[in-house]
């Protein structure tokens, strides 16, 4: 008897394949949140799953990555039930609201604000930015400012600056990678060469450890990069390393199914269509130690109201629930 675990980032076409390659006699375990983001691709499987009284669910209420009291979890749990969250920066330990102006003025104030707190988190709770931090935006490049691309440039010119003992090289987004950098792998990637074999797998994390270029006259430069990706060391090559994009700042889709000690959250009207329920509380609860949200109240009152747009029209649970009818 087989166990997989799974997660809400499951979509309807890649759990069909899934299911049809379980051998008859094999349990599958479906462990998520529903309360998350659903998935990139088409459906809202786990949810489906879970209404369809199809099959058997347990759900788990025991907080294990802060106190039952901690502000992270409280208002975590509000913003789940639609209820503004709390915020009280002179006595929370945990989770913290830093208010900026509305519009386009206000989202570059909380920009500053974004990289101030940064800086500020890293000497109040004593962590490393350069590994406990991150920052997590709605969008990774496009229109400005509140984007992952930018604090990217910002934080590694703060905490890894260029140094003449330092290689670096370009990255196809136009970002530059250098010697020391936080940086996450964006596809599934079997050919990739590891200390252990071979294969780098999207969401991925670590560090660069070493950059090579070898200059061929008339050729081409080889390059050859390693990141360390804390359990074994991948190398890259010149087609491979575009894989690769800084992780100072991150969206908070491709946060999902990862863990901070810290998190610094985008949270401003510059980006309200995007700003759901799911997308706050997901980037909430990346935060272990502490969650320090930046933005606007008219960006946080949209993000805690806003529900129904992540209510996906599907039929699974519906044919679910008929089969087992059927049985």
């Amino acid at each position: 008897m087989g166990t997989e675990d799974i997660d809400a980032m499951v979509d309807t076409l890649l759990m069909a394949r899934l299911c049809a390659a379980v051998p008859d006699g094999c349990r599958l375990l479906a462990v998520g949140d529903v309360d998350q983001l659903p998935s990139i691709g088409a459906g809202q499987v786990l949810r489906d799953l879970i209404g369809s009284g199809a099959v058997p669910v347990a759900r788990l209420t025991q907080i294990h990555r802060q106190s039952d009291n901690s502000w992270i979890a409280v208002n975590a749990a509000r913003i789940r039930d639609g209820v503004m969250p709390h915020a009280d920066n002179a006595t929370a330990e945990d989770y913290f609201w830093v208010e900026c102006g509305e519009g386009e003025s206000g989202a570059e104030q909380a920009a500053a604000a974004i990289v101030r707190s940064v800086a500020r988190a890293a000497e109040r709770f004593g962590v490393d930015p350069m590994q406990d931090i991150v920052v997590l935006v709605p969008k990774r490049k496009e229109g400005a400012p509140l984007r992952a691309w930018r604090f990217n440039a910002e934080l590694q010119a703060a905490w890894n600056p260029a140094s003449a003992g330092k290689a670096e090289c370009a990255l196809p987004d136009g970002s530059t990678l250098r010697e020391g950098d936080r940086v996450r792998h964006t596809v599934n990637d079997y050919e990739i060469a590891t200390s252990e074999g071979a294969g780098v797998f999207n969401g991925e994390a670590g560090r660069v450890v070493k950059i090579v270029r070898q200059r061929r006259a008339g050729r081409p430069d080889l390059l050859r990069v390693e990141v360390d990706l804390g359990d074994r060391i991948a190398t890259y090559d010149g087609t491979s390393v575009g894989e690769l994009v800084l992780n100072y700042a991150s969206t908070i889709h491709a946060s999902q199914g990862s863990e901070y000690p810290v998190a610094v959250i985008a949270v401003h009207d510059c980006d309200s269509w995007m700003l759901r329920r799911p997308l706050i509380y997901t980037a909430l609860t990346r935060a272990k130690r502490a969650a320090i949200l930046v933005g606007s109240a008219a960006g946080l009152r949209r993000a805690v109201s806003a529900d129904a747009d992540y209510r996906r029209v599907t039929r699974l649970r519906e044919r679910l629930s008929d089969l087992t009818r059927g049985a």
